[in-house]
Parts: C-alpha cells; structure tokens; sequence
C-alpha cells in the first residue's frame, strides 16, 4: 500500500504471510512479515527557498524478514533399518531403530531491519548524496546443534535449531555527479559501505570454554588462537615463557 499527499509526504506499507514445507506444524510453518517506510519531500514545501537543490528527503523505515535456511523434513523423527542386526533363533533378523530425533519447535529464521536515510540532488544532478544508517537484529537464526551436546547422549539430539542471535550496524554513502560537455554526458559514482556485525549469542560456545575461545559478544568473523612471536632462543626464555592455565606440564616445558 502507497500514499502520496501533494508530493510531499509518503507512506508506504507491505505485509506477507509466507509458509514452507520445511517445517512442521501450522504454528511454525507461517511467519507474518510487516514492514513500514515513510518519507518526507523537503524541497517540495512551500516555505523552503533554495533553488540550488533540486531534491531533498528524509525518509525511514523498518522491516522484518525471514529466512528457511535448512533441509527439508528435520522437524520429523526418522526410523533407520540395518539388516543382520541380531540373532533370534539361530538365524539373523533385521533391526529397526530410532536414526534420527526431529526437532518440532523447528521455524524460520526472523531479523528486524531498521533504516534512516537522506536523498538530495543539487546544482542539477552536478553533485547527489544517498546516506543510509541501518541497524539489523537477527534472531532465532538456523544453527548446527550437534557439538553443543555432551557425548553421553550417544548422538540422540536433533541436529537443527533456532538458537543463535546476532546484529550488524553500520551505513552506505553514495555520491554521484552528471554533466556534460556539449552533446557529451558523463558521470561518476563514489560508494563508500561500513558494516559491524557481532554475535548476540552463539550456540557454538561450550558452557566452561575460556573467555578468548567464545565468539558470543565479539565480531562476526573473528578468529581465535594464538600469534606466533618466533621461536625459543635459549633456556631462559623457556623458563620465562607464558603458560596457558590448563595446558602447563610438570617437566616445565611450554
């Protein structure tokens, strides 16, 4: 849905109601997805005077979106069979038996965009300036579960979940400039992106994993693990070497 008063004022207004079969359920198949933006014609208002701007707006808006990321039918238990599994009156027999555990909470991955922005154009067309500031909340991501279970499950744990959390802020700059020289046109374009996404939460990171081993709170991206300074050169250095707790040894050597 668009509105448009006297070319000053926009609000524009979207819903979807998205569903897909890889999920189960008729509460987790379907994500409802608003968005709103509105946008305000500055140049076009009656008390504005300088003619050396051809167009300028502010406009904002927020969004939600969603994603469906993984492979079809993980919300169902599955059934496994293997031939010659055990032996019943001296003769071999197949076996059925509980393969894989289905997780039924199992839906989309959802994010909040949010955007503030600034469009103008002056001195007709010899210098435009599109300035965006955006903010995105990513949560319930889709994620590999199967490490964040200890070895005494014997492997009986689904393999998907909705379980990670992150967000990314930053903005876009776009300057451009036409003329032309006679029957000559030309034109230059200078895009300038930043970006800084973190985890809010990462399923990955172990309950007693040291502080520099975790990615949750730190950019999205990083890489952990030790720089390497050079070698040893002599026993003392040896002596008086870091140690890292949980690694040391009793012949002192690190």
């Amino acid at each position: 849905m668009n509105y448009n008063y006297d070319d000053k004022y926009y609000l524009e207004a979207s819903l979807r109601h998205d569903g897909s079969y890889l999920f189960g359920g008729m509460n987790k198949r379907w994500v409802t997805l608003p968005g709103v933006s509105a946008g305000w014609r500055i140049n076009n208002e009656n008390w504005f005077n300088a003619p050396w701007i051809n167009n300028l707006k502010l406009r904002a808006g927020i969004g939600k979106t969603a994603t469906s990321g993984v492979s079809a039918f993980q919300w169902r238990n599955t059934m496994g069979i293997t031939k010659n599994a055990v032996i019943i009156g001296g003769s071999s027999q197949t076996m059925m038996y509980a393969s894989v555990l289905g997780n039924p909470n199992l839906s989309w991955a959802q994010c909040l965009n949010y955007n503030v922005g600034v469009d103008a154009t002056m001195w007709n067309g010899l210098l435009g300036v599109e300035f965006d500031v955006f903010y995105k909340y990513e949560y319930d991501k889709l994620a590999t579960v199967t490490g964040a279970y200890a070895p005494s499950r014997g492997g009986y744990y689904f393999s998907s979940a909705n379980v990670n959390k992150s967000d990314y802020k930053g903005f876009d700059l776009t300057l451009t400039h036409y003329n032309h020289i006679n029957k000559f046109n030309y034109g230059a374009k200078l895009i300038w992106s930043y970006a800084h996404g973190r985890w809010l939460k990462y399923v990955g990171d172990s309950d007693n994993a040291p502080e520099y081993q975790r990615l949750t709170g730190k950019q999205i991206g990083s890489k952990y693990g030790f720089i390497a300074n050079g070698l040893f050169q002599s026993e003392e250095e040896i002596a008086n070497s870091a140690t890292v707790k949980g690694y040391e040894n009793p012949a002192g050597i690190h």
